[in-house]
């Protein structure tokens, strides 16, 4: 996924979840991303918990990304597809506001 659509990914993904995501956690990702290139996770836990886990990609300007979605709602999986393909397939802005 290219790294600027990362933080509106997230926000989205936690939107589904149920998780409210703010500045907190996305200093948290930033964090990590700049001073370590290994896998880290970070749990989103709302009405479900999705566990998400961040890498520095090899290709510049990109991040890997992993999901571990429960298995018991195929609806929340199906909503997380669809926001992983608008937000893997088209730039989104990379100003990116938290709803409250």
């Amino acid at each position: 996924m290219k790294d600027r659509n990362l933080k509106g990914f997230l926000i989205a993904l936690s939107d589904i979840a149920g998780y409210r995501f703010d500045e907190w956690d996305w200093d948290a990702f930033v964090a990590r991303m700049s001073d370590r290139p290994e896998w880290f996770t970070y749990p989103l836990a709302g009405r479900a918990t999705v566990e998400v886990a961040v890498a520095r990609d090899a290709e510049e300007g990109h991040v890997g990304l992993r999901l571990s979605v429960p298995g018991d709602d195929p609806c929340l999986a199906e909503k997380i597809e669809v926001a992983w393909r608008i937000f893997n397939h088209f730039d989104v802005s990379a100003v990116a506001d938290f709803i409250v």
